[in-house]
């Protein structure tokens, strides 16, 4: 599947389907994957292709979850060190917090004593972006502001198994609450970025907890079934 998606750009680098329309979350769960082939691999082709669709895309980042395509793009611009797409990651997720997503990533937002409401997943993915950016010489507040992020979410949402209740949207710390897996697996994706862009192990330890106890829970031993609610 991933040689198919190489070998069958558009004539300007573009890769995918057209008939998404302005939908490009699709991408960035698939280039991640190329990620991982990549780090296996190290297949040049990766990267080329990624900087060539990014480069000729014009989709809009504020739409739906479009700014989680910054992680590639930041990935791609960390070995190509092409300046318009780090220049092309910040501009993604500006027009994604002064949009959509203003009143749950802003640094505002962030740095607020105000509750995390939003859609679990959505939350638990995006959250990663603006630490990615640090990572990459983006403005240092902003890694500030998800720490602050992360213990508002610790205090008000993650349950005993070490995953944030999340029945579709957020809905705090009682006896009934309960998970989607997705956020399970988004929170330690980007609690794994917090590992790398600070090295404290107090990452890994929510890594750890929620991986053995939310995860393990979730899903079949066999890993061929889960359930979508824990």
């Amino acid at each position: 599947f991933t040689d198919f998606v190489l070998e069958h750009p558009a004539g300007n680098g573009y890769l995918g389907p057209r008939h998404l329309g302005k939908m490009r979350w699709p991408h960035a769960l698939l280039f991640q994957s190329l990620m991982l082939e990549y780090a296996a691999t190290g297949d040049a082709r990766i990267p080329r292709a990624l900087e060539k669709h990014y480069l000729a895309d014009d989709v809009p980042y504020d739409f739906e979850r479009n700014a989680a395509n910054v992680e590639a793009i930041c990935w791609t611009y960390g070995i190509t060190r092409n300046p318009k797409l780090l220049a092309l990651a910040t501009r993604a997720w500006d027009q994604a917090i002064a949009g959509r997503w203003a009143k749950h990533f802003s640094l505002q937002s962030l740095l607020s004593d105000q509750l995390p409401l939003c859609h679990g997943p959505v939350w638990t993915e995006l959250i990663k972006i603006p630490a990615i950016l640090s990572m990459y010489g983006g403005d240092p507040r902003w890694m500030e502001a998800v720490i602050h992020g992360f213990r508002k979410l610790q205090r008000d949402q993650i349950l005993v198994d070490g995953a944030p209740s999340s029945n579709e949207a957020f809905e705090g710390v009682h006896s009934r609450a309960v998970h989607e897996t997705c956020a399970i697996a988004d929170l330690d994706l980007s609690l794994a970025y917090m590992l790398l862009a600070t090295g404290s192990a107090e990452w890994a330890d929510q890594i750890e907890r929620a991986v053995f106890n939310a995860g393990a829970g979730a899903v079949m031993k066999d890993f061929k079934a889960f359930q979508y609610f824990s």
